[in-house]
């Protein structure tokens, strides 16, 4: 039987790179965050409403950076020998917010 759950993936990209940030970029994640184990796809993603993506931008000493967090609803069958998700819906992206 699927097992459906809402993932949080981030990822870092440096500022020149901020061409690379689209829907699903930060998939896949190695260590995404499981937010929440659901029954059915429909439940699912009526539960992924809730979550938005965000995308901001930072100053390190190595320079500046675009952090992005983004939701999405993956199924995977934990019977199968070879796990595999499958990515059903993913927060829409939003612009990026620049430093003054």
């Amino acid at each position: 039987m699927k097992t459906y759950e809402i993932w949080k993936c981030t990822k870092e990209f440096p500022y020149k790179k901020k061409e690379e940030i689209i829907e699903g970029c930060t998939i896949p994640d190695e260590e995404p965050e499981i937010i929440s184990v659901h029954e059915s796809l429909t439940e699912a993603e009526a539960a992924l409403k809730k979550y938005s993506t965000t995308a901001r931008t930072y100053s390190s000493g190595a320079g500046k950076y675009i952090g992005v967090t983004e939701y999405c609803v993956v199924s995977y069958d934990p019977d199968e020998f070879v796990q595999s998700a499958d990515v059903h819906a993913i927060t829409k992206m939003v612009e990026v917010d620049e430093i003054a």
